[in-house]
Order: structure tokens, then C-alpha cells, then sequence
């Protein structure tokens, strides 16, 4: 009998470890896979500045002043900023990944409306959202004033929004601001995209997780799981409802007072 517990407990010992490893392995790959993404999209901005920069430092170099001529200069400038904005967001995404491991992601709260806030980040990421071919339908309700930290929520209503335009199909979006019959504040952004899978609808909101392959969309993948986290830092709530084939819904939920 002795003989028998002690390989019975050594078998024991050996399946606890293996499902340990298994999932220190699980969360290796998925580092090694992020470090392999962030190296590609951070390169592809920069790869494309510099071969723009090269080409005018020629032309100025040969005494080409054409390409430099005042309606040539405004979309070169524009293009600039928007791979410049998309270089600084990732590095944010980095740096709030490490704020968030560490525990030092900052919260600092202040009264503001909530439909303000996100009218605010529609219009002014309006024209470039709309490059994906996603026309924002914007739903404001009444006055939604709450105590929060307005920087964060808008990277949440940043976030959401980005994600709902690039999974999207090119259809409308639809974001909506409320305030519920329990007294919160409510955000609900609906696409009408791709969809999540059930098996993948909790595993989105994890670090370094992605529901579709980064050869598929762009982006770190780290989005939903910054959004997580600070709207849990908020004493709030987000939720997903998603068909395959029908589109994602996510909800965010907000106490008005902390």
C-alpha cells in the first residue's frame, strides 16, 4: 500500500508540474509573439518616414523644389503625423503595460460628461478612422456627469473605438452614451465585423492575447486588456456580447462617484 501512495503521489507531483510548465510555456510563446509583433509595427512606421525623408533629402540634393511645393507639402506633413501618432501610441501601450505590472498605473479623478468626452474623440479621430472605410455614428444621450480620470476613459473610448473600426467590415459603428436606471454611466460600442468566437471572448481582455492573427490586423493587441484594467481601476465594468459573422458589442459600465 505504501508503495502504492508513493506512486501515486509521485504521479500526482508530476501532473501538477506539468500543467505548470505547460502554462509558463503558454505565456513565453505569447511574450515571444508580442516582442515579434511590437518589433514589426514599430518598424513599419518608422520604415515608412524614413524612406519619405530619403526621398526628399534627394530631391533637395538634385534642386528639385516640385515636391516641396505648398500643395504637395500639407498631405506629406499630414502622413508625417499620423505615422509619428501611431509610433507614440505604441510606445504608451508599452509603457502602461509596464505601469500596470508594477502596479504604479496612476489613477486621478475629476468631474466631466461623459458624452463630451466622447463626441470629443469621434470628431477628432473622425477623418482618420474613417480611412478604414467605417462611417462613426455617434448616439449621445443627456448630460452623463461622472467623477473619473478623464485621460484614461478616453483611451478607453480610444481603444474601443479603433478595435470596432478595424474589425468592422467597412459597416457603421455605433457608440452610445447613457446613463442606466441603477444610476451609472454606460458606453456601448457596437460593430458589425467579424465577430469573437466564445472561446476567445474572455481570453481578449488577457496581456499579449489576440482573438485574430496579427498578420490578419494590425496592432499590439493590447488594447482591451489596458481597457480592462483601467476601467477595474474605475470600480467599473466591461463586457463583451459577440456573434461570428455578426459583430462585437462592448459595454463599459461606470460608477458616476467613486
Amino acid at each position: 500500500i505504501g508503495s502504492t501512495l508513493v506512486v501515486l503521489g509521485i504521479a500526482l507531483v508530476g501532473s501538477v508540474v506539468d500543467r505548470a510548465l505547460g502554462r509558463q510555456l503558454a505565456v513565453i510563446r505569447a511574450r515571444d509573439e508580442f516582442l515579434s509583433v511590437a518589433s514589426h509595427e514599430l518598424k513599419t512606421p518608422l520604415t515608412a518616414l524614413k524612406l519619405q525623408l530619403q526621398m526628399r533629402l534627394r530631391s533637395l540634393s538634385q534642386g528639385k523644389s516640385e515636391p516641396f511645393a505648398l500643395e504637395k507639402l500639407t498631405p506629406l506633413f499630414e502622413n508625417d503625423a499620423r505615422q509619428i501618432n501611431r509610433i507614440t501610441r505604441l510606445i504608451d501601450d508599452m509603457l502602461d503595460i509596464s505601469r500596470i505590472s508594477s502596479g504604479r498605473l496612476t489613477i486621478t479623478p475629476e468631474i466631466f460628461d461623459l458624452n463630451e468626452l466622447v463626441k470629443e474623440v469621434v470628431d477628432r479621430n473622425r477623418v482618420h478612422l474613417q480611412a478604414y472605410g467605417s462611417d462613426i455614428q455617434f448616439q449621445g444621450g443627456g448630460e452623463v456627469t461622472g467623477y473619473w480620470d478623464r485621460f484614461r476613459i478616453e483611451q478607453v473610448v480610444t481603444n474601443l473605438l479603433t478595435n470596432a473600426v478595424k474589425y468592422g467590415n467597412h459597416l457603421p459603428v455605433i457608440i452610445r452614451v447613457f446613463k442606466t436606471t441603477d444610476e451609472r454611466a454606460e458606453l456601448v460600442v457596437r460593430d458589425q465585423g467579424i465577430g469573437i468566437a466564445p472561446a476567445d471572448q474572455n481570453r481578449i481582455f488577457n496581456r499579449f492575447e489576440r482573438a485574430v492573427s496579427p498578420n490578419e490586423v494590425s496592432g499590439l493587441g493590447l488594447g482591451l486588456y489596458i481597457s480592462k484594467q483601467i476601467v477595474e481601476d474605475h470600480g467599473g465594468e466591461i463586457l463583451v456580447q459577440s456573434e461570428v459573422g455578426r459583430g462585437s458589442e462592448f459595454r463599459v459600465r461606470l460608477n458616476l462617484e467613486q
